[in-house]
């Protein structure tokens, strides 16, 4: 899972007991003649544990990775083809547990792109010249790609907003927000509180101050009032409501 919201690489390794099935074979440490493992050999290690430098990551939908931090050669292949394009010196989590969606996805682990205590990947290409320090996704539900270093879009048409300077998170300000034709009518503040707004390609779910949130609710109710909308259960504490009860279908719901 390519995550702007975290900073860890981290895969499932030989040994791993509580790890899922997932798309790939688990990383085999021996047969890397590269792999360094142990507390000295990672630059910045915050955790030690049985000659072991160690890292435990909770994630804001309730599952969590842990294991080892690790340190071994990683390649960025060519789109559609088994050749390499890039080689760094990478320092990833080598997971010995999983819990939650981390455990049951297909997905064999997660890229961390955001700011923490090691270099990412996209921070050792960096160093070393490789890339250009830019970073885009074409995203869609069939694939898509991750660039580093491309040149920045400047095709007519092409929508940016600046982000915030912050130790751990891309960060944008959110400057209001509106349900059709009604305006929240919120503080800009309010949307923006803690780090404000964390930009997270790891997260299919917008987040909002509780405040916002029940003020969006109850506009959206207002918008809606002729749609006799069909309420539908709560999920993961969201309120939902019944879209196949509704002549044309989410169409019709307010933007």
């Amino acid at each position: 899972i390519v995550d702007t919201g975290s900073s860890l690489m981290a895969i499932p390794c030989t040994g791993c007991n509580k790890c899922g099935k997932h798309m790939n074979k688990y990383f085999e440490q021996s047969a890397s003649s590269t792999y360094t493992d142990g507390c000295k050999a990672i630059p910045k290690c915050a955790s030690c544990s049985g000659g072991h430098c160690t890292y435990k990551t909770h994630f804001v939908e309730g599952s969590s990775i842990g294991g080892y931090v690790v340190k071994d050669q990683v390649a960025t292949l060519m789109a559609g083809s088994n050749t390499p394009q890039f080689t760094a010196e990478g320092i990833f989590g080598c997971q010995m547990s999983e819990t939650g969606l981390f455990k049951s996805q297909m997905a064999d682990g997660i890229m961390g792109l955001g700011y923490g205590k090691y270099d990412t990947l996209f921070d050792r290409l960096g160093a070393e010249h490789k890339v250009k320090n830019t970073l885009s996704f074409c995203v869609h539900r069939s694939g898509g790609y991750i660039q580093f270093g491309a040149d920045a879009p400047t095709a007519p048409g092409t929508i940016s907003t600046p982000l915030i300077p912050h130790s751990k998170y891309y960060v944008m300000r959110i400057k209001g927000m509106k349900v059709g034709n009604s305006d929240l009518g919120l503080d800009q503040k309010i949307y923006n509180s803690g780090h404000g707004a964390i930009i997270d390609s790891g997260t299919s779910l917008s987040y909002f101050p509780r405040q916002a949130y029940q003020r969006m609710r109850t506009v959206f109710g207002k918008e809606t009032e002729s749609m006799n909308l069909g309420r539908a259960e709560r999920i993961d504490g969201a309120d939902c409501w019944k879209v196949h009860k509704v002549p044309g279908g989410l169409a019709s719901f307010p933007t």
